[in-house]
């Protein structure tokens, strides 16, 4: 009984997802930034992906529900342009983001699937990684503070060195003078304890600046470094980036493959289960079996076909993304 609560709620649910998904992408997803498209995408399909796991949590069906009403139904459901328009009327330069929008979304539902099925394990990991980060701020403190210390014996002996040639701060020792209301060695300890202190922050000033300017100086260098090595492997890169979405395709076309075979399998079955007491094979009394037997069919049908045009669709992909031969060099 949870299996039919769950495909008729699955129905209900892909329905009002591939309008939402429609809406979403005519208004925001052509239109926006490719940063906000790509931000959007994946929340999208985090947000699929935990409506499908609590689904599946809440009414528990059997496996072979679970995977075709459950997880390819959410899969469908995490591609917001699906259907929408027509791929030969997207003109050229919008194509990458035409396709970005159509395998991000699959791609964080699939993540969010496996996130919330190892969550525990997430949990730990996330865990050593705050001690890690809390770890490195500590010692960067730590080591910025131990750095920023001055000698100060070395301060001492040039304000002593001040005092015996008469080269104190004017301004200094008159506060100094002032606040000793005339005494003279209440004087010179003021101005001991200010000038020492003046001194530090001054030198703890210039050892930050000079810090400063050493990591802005590196950060150039780092900068001007990557883009010279970016240079000279933009090929390879473009070459790696297109061989793994060939890979992604590839992989996506087989699940799907399989989902074909196997709802064609049940679609066959179905037929036999509705029909096979005409043969004398299965008998039954009653037409309501037959009824839900040719309701299942029709259903396993629609998925067969859905799954076949998936795996059309990506293996049509891995040939129109394959790179071409690097061009050859001249003797």
């Amino acid at each position: 009984m949870n299996s039919v609560i769950f495909i008729v709620l699955a129905f209900v649910y892909m329905y009002i997802g591939r309008k939402i998904g429609w809406v979403l992408s005519r208004n925001i997803l052509y239109s926006a930034s490719a940063g906000v498209t790509a931000l959007l995408c994946v929340g999208w399909g985090i947000a699929v992906g935990s409506c499908i796991h609590a689904l599946i949590a809440l009414l528990d069906p059997n496996t072979i529900v679970k995977v075709i009403f459950g997880f390819l139904l959410g899969a469908y459901v995490a591609i917001p342009n699906y259907g929408l328009v027509a791929e030969s009327s997207i003109p050229p330069h919008a194509m990458p983001k035409h396709n970005m929008i159509f395998t991000l979304p699959v791609l964080a539902y699939v993540l969010t699937l496996l996130a919330l099925a190892w969550m525990h394990v997430l949990v730990l990991l996330l865990s050593l990684a705050l001690l890690g980060v809390t770890g490195v701020i500590f010692i960067a403190v730590f080591n910025q503070q131990f750095h920023f210390k001055i000698s100060s014996k070395a301060l001492y002996d040039q304000v002593a060195e001040e005092l015996q040639a008469k080269t104190m701060v004017p301004g200094l020792w008159t506060k100094a003078f002032a606040e000793a209301r005339g005494q003279m060695d209440r004087a010179r300890a003021l101005y001991i304890k200010y000038r020492v202190a003046q001194l530090a922050h001054e030198a703890s000033e210039q050892l930050r600046q000079e810090r400063r300017a050493k990591r802005e100086a590196a950060k150039q260098q780092a900068a001007t470094e990557r883009v010279k090595q970016r240079g000279a492997t933009e090929g390879a890169r473009q070459r790696a980036i297109l061989s793994w979405r060939n890979f992604a395709y590839g992989g996506l076309g087989a699940m799907c493959g399989v989902s074909t075979l196997i709802s064609a399998l049940l679609t066959l079955a179905a037929l036999f289960g509705a029909f096979g007491h005409k043969t004398g094979q299965v008998p039954d009394d009653t037409r309501l079996g037959s009824i839900v037997g040719v309701v299942m069919a029709a259903v396993f049908g629609f998925l067969t076909v859905l799954c076949t045009f998936l795996t059309w669709k990506c293996f049509k992909e891995v040939k129109s993304v394959t790179p071409p031969p690097p061009p050859a060099h001249d003797a």
